[in-house]
């Protein structure tokens, strides 16, 4: 007797879990929200097989069935959001509305299948607009009147909206941050720490010295090497008039300011919108022994540093007697160029110096 309760029990249980699976996929009449998304269904397995304006009108038409059965089911049944009067199924037709309007029309001459920003965007304060609209209406069917919410569901209607269209804001920041970010990789490598809203933080350490911007270090590293190779051993007399009108000329017209554009178009090739933001200026000074080569690379974006920063890379020249192996005289010399640029980089968090 107990084996025969025990089964009768699981068959019972399995029966109304069956029929409660039927009452839900199956309408007990035709018009309802199972209708209408079962035709969402069909026109997209239609618009398959379909093609131009054909698919489009198909498609669409899925789309307004899907978006009309899914805010009828969740308006006969609201499950509100705890602490407030928005019912989650607002949250779920305004998702599919922007979606349906964003997302899916926007020309970009090849279709995508991730969902824009805009969407994400514009779904709180579309939601906050689809739960207020029924407080603007009573009665049900066709028998349906405009009317004036009363003035605590007015309120509730512009707290719930000024919440959601705030919300819609802090999501905008980031979407716009981000973007910052891709363009400008730079920024990537800020020290973010006085920030509340943002936390990405990422550092290189380099001779115990913290180099944060990757992009100006990499213009620095990969710009020393061409000068060295450029004026070593050359002439001191060509050496010097190299340093004198880099230093002097502006542009284009100094001849370290090919270079650096070379550089700068090599390094920056996945980021061309930090072409205009890096500038490279050299400081030339005097010494005992020759002359000394600072080249900077001065950051002209953004930054939480308040007087900006630069990236420093010094190379010392001096001149060098060297011995003329085709002249028959062992005393004659020439004398040439010898650079060495350090390998160090030093981050300074000022404004740099003033040409001298």
């Amino acid at each position: 007797m107990f084996i025969f309760g025990l089964l009768k029990n699981i068959f019972n249980f399995f029966d109304e879990t069956f029929k409660g699976v039927v009452d839900f996929f199956v309408p007990n009449k035709a018009y309802s929200w199972q209708t209408l998304v079962y035709l969402s269904i069909f026109s997209l397995i239609m618009s398959f097989f379909a093609t131009g304006a054909i698919q489009s009108l198909i498609e669409y038409c899925g789309w307004f069935f899907l978006i009309s059965g899914t805010a009828w089911y969740t308006t006969d049944k609201p499950i509100t959001i705890p602490g407030s009067n928005m019912p989650v199924g607002a949250l779920i037709t305004s998702a599919l509305v922007s979606i349906f309007l964003f997302s899916r029309f926007i020309p970009n001459g090849v279709e995508e299948v991730t969902i824009k920003p805009i969407s994400v965007v514009i779904w709180p304060t579309l939601a906050a607009i689809i739960t207020a609209i029924p407080e603007f209406f009573e009665g049900s069917g066709t028998d349906v009147k405009r009317q004036l919410p009363k003035l605590i569901i007015r309120q509730q209607i512009l707290v719930l909206l000024a919440v959601c269209m705030m919300i819609s804001c802090w999501i905008q920041f980031y979407y716009v941050v981000n973007d910052w970010i891709e363009k400008y990789p730079t920024l990537r490598t800020e020290n973010f720490g006085g920030s509340k809203l943002i936390f990405r933080r990422t550092n290189l350490e380099l001779n115990n010295v913290t180099i944060r911007p990757i992009n100006g270090l990499q213009l620095l590293n990969q710009l020393s090497p061409k000068i060295e190779e450029q004026l070593d051993e050359r002439p001191w007399g060509e050496v010097e008039r190299w340093l004198i009108d880099s230093k002097n000329k502006t542009g284009q017209d100094r001849p370290i300011g090919k270079l650096a554009q070379q550089v700068k178009e090599e390094v920056l090739k996945e980021s061309p919108r930090e072409k205009v933001l890096w500038e490279i200026q050299p400081r030339v000074s005097n010494t005992k022994t020759g002359y000394k080569l600072d080249l900077l690379a001065i950051w002209r974006g953004p930054s939480f540093i308040p007087d900006r920063y630069y990236l420093q890379k010094s190379c010392e020249i001096a001149p060098f007697a060297k011995q003329l192996e085709d002249d028959g005289d062992e005393d004659a010399t020439v004398t040439i160029a010898e650079v060495e640029c350090l390998p160090k980089v030093s981050l300074i968090p000022k404004k740099p110096p003033v040409r001298n």
